[in-house]
């Protein structure tokens, strides 16, 4: 299986998609050792709601917003 996280995570958040969430979000799910099915169930239903509460700009904001915080150090 190839990785596409790393490149995923590394593009620009001004073109991040639902979809590229939806990628990073199931392989979260394999990694954490989720059925696939129930991954797939999951990261369809989180991307879903996403959808339906968040323009594409609010939900780059969000992902930014997301990620300066994965960077900070934890105390």
């Amino acid at each position: 299986m190839v990785n596409t996280t790393s490149s995923i995570k590394s593009q620009p958040i001004a073109q991040y998609s639902f979809e590229d969430y939806k990628k990073e979000c199931l392989q979260r799910a394999t990694n954490e050792k989720l059925p696939p099915d129930v991954a797939q169930d999951l990261c369809n239903c989180t991307m879903n709601q996403f959808r339906s509460q968040y323009s594409i700009d609010e939900f780059r904001t969000l992902v930014q917003k997301s990620k300066i915080i994965q960077q900070q150090p934890r105390h």
